[in-house]
């Protein structure tokens, strides 16, 4: 039944299956751009946990462990703000000269149709 063509469709991941993002899919993502800051990329973490120890983690030492996540995680998008600041400033003041631009534009229009009548 393996060897007969028409199955074989059904023994192989079909290509159009979505594949499930990653825990760090951001980063990957993020170092694909050519501003890319390696000194803001996150330690891996493991996406389940240690089963070799035989037992599961205390709540106490788990509840620190997402204190100190939240703070890393904190951190980064200060720092991923503050990297970005320049470049936000700098879109928002084009916009405003653009608009400043118009506007004189605007009022030149104006006074112009006014001399004429």
């Amino acid at each position: 039944m393996e060897n007969i063509p028409h199955f074989q469709q059904w023994l192989r991941p079909a290509p159009e299956r979505h594949v499930p993002l990653t825990h760090n899919f951001y980063e990957q993502f993020l170092r694909k751009n050519p501003g890319y800051n390696e000194s803001m990329e996150t330690p891996s973490a493991p996406s389940t946990p240690n089963t070799s120890t035989g037992s599961a983690p205390s709540t106490k030492t788990s509840t620190n462990k997402s204190t100190a996540e939240s703070s890393v995680t904190s951190k980064l998008v200060k720092e991923i703000m503050e990297s970005n600041k320049q470049l936000i400033e700098a879109a928002a003041m084009q916009r405003r000269n653009q608009l400043s631009f118009d506007e004189e534009e605007f009022n030149r229009n104006h006074e112009a149709s006014r001399k004429r009548k």
